[in-house]
């Protein structure tokens, strides 16, 4: 089979690239054939975590300067000049994630090319642009062009892979053919973090991996630990992630507002192996996520034997069951209080990290990427044996 992958958005190592990168691994190592178009900066980022593919690479920008609205128009533009030179050469064209310049590149390719099949993902629905923390005009930019994506999939794209039950039922709720959605679950890499040597010390009481932005939960993480600090001065929390300059700025003043310079330690990007060396040398997982599809961060730390804390987001239970601590939502008080209580019981904490490692076994990649073909094979087999028909 050959595949052409569209990551046009990507900038970072976001969850739903982790998912992309570990499938199409996979299905490399079986013998398809898999190109990724997408920008310099996605491919500096696949390239640092091992995914040796075909590239098409999107003409040498940096789109980041540009802001985020006007870089995403630019990567939707290129991406339909560069997707016509694809005409005739791949049988699915697979959308890694809803931001129109994959889909509408994708949409364009399915119009020309009628032998091409659309696999279409989409990760999470983005909450009304009152509900969610940052810019208004990016988060107002954010919900439409998702909706607009969802049309467009919902009419053209041959399936749609979604995360979870959850987010299925919220797509059919928009008008989505309920037989066009498959659910295909994320995963985790079990082998790779079990063969990562940390050492036997826990270093940090607690750990927070993620794009450094607002709508996760980086400001309250911060109000949280100064909570716990109140309580234990000498708790230590690791941030790791990338983040713009303002947001990072930002974030610095507040711990430095809230004296917890000596309390909270800001690393940075890593590539995935390093972020799991941090989780493994944490005994907590913090996870502030106010909007989230499945949380790929959260199975990596209970991977890497992490108690893991969140926010208590519909779908964690659908994925988690009870494996994780729950808190309300936006409350940052039981959010430490949760802290607290587990960081004063040392033997629980390590129960509840062999119990996170044994649940999550289930989410393995090699079994995730399995799954994956299965569905997008099936949307091949079901029309060729339509035209067959027809014929």
């Amino acid at each position: 089979m050959r595949i052409l992958v569209l990551a046009n958005a990507m900038n970072t190592l976001s969850g739903g690239d982790k998912r992309f990168i570990e499938i199409f691994r996979r299905l490399k190592k079986q013998g398809h054939f898999i190109r990724i178009m997408l920008p310099r900066e996605g491919y500096e980022i696949c390239r640092n975590e091992t995914l040796n593919v075909s590239y098409q690479i999107l003409p040498a920008l940096r789109f980041s300067k540009f802001g985020p609205i006007l870089s995403n128009f630019l990567r939707l533009v290129l991406g339909c000049i560069l997707v016509v030179r694809n005409f005739g050469r791949f049988d699915v064209v697979y959308s890694s994630s809803d931001f129109l310049s994959d889909t509408i590149p994708a949409f364009l390719l399915r119009l020309i090319d009628k032998q091409v099949r659309w696999v279409a993902v989409t990760h999470y629905l983005v909450p009304a642009p009152s509900e969610r923390d940052g810019n208004p005009l990016v988060n107002f930019v954010s919900f439409s062009t998702q909706r607009i994506s969802v049309s467009v999939m919902k009419r053209f794209a041959n399936l749609i892979i979604t995360s979870s039950m959850w987010l299925k039922l919220h797509l059919v709720s928009l008008g989505v053919c309920e037989s066009k959605i498959q659910v295909g679950s994320n995963g985790v890499d079990t082998k790779l973090i079990d063969g990562i040597r940390a050492g036997s010390l826990r270093h940090y009481d607690a750990c927070f991996a993620a794009r450094l932005h607002p709508s996760k939960g980086i400001y309250d993480v911060i109000d949280v630990w100064d909570l716990v600090c109140g309580k234990k001065p000498d708790a230590k929390l690791v941030m790791v992630g990338y983040g713009k300059k303002m947001i990072i700025d930002e974030l610095r003043s507040r711990i430095a507002q809230k004296g917890l310079s000596k309390n909270v330690e800001l690393i940075g990007f890593r590539r995935s192996s390093g972020v799991y060396e941090f989780m493994k040398q944490s005994k907590l997982f913090l996870y502030a996520d106010t909007e989230n599809g499945w949380g790929i961060a959260i199975a990596e730390a209970m991977a890497s034997k992490c108690v893991a804390i969140a926010y208590d987001l519909p779908v964690y239970k659908e994925v988690f069951n009870g494996a994780i601590v729950y808190v309300p939502l936006r409350n940052i008080n039981k959010f430490a209080e949760a802290v607290l209580s587990l960081l004063s019981n040392e033997r629980l904490v390590h129960k509840m990290a062999e119990q996170s490692r044994n649940f999550i076994s289930k989410y393995d990649w090699d079994l995730i990427a399995s799954g994956e073909l299965k569905n997008i094979s099936s949307v091949i087999s079901h029309l060729d044996a339509n035209h067959d028909l027809g014929a």
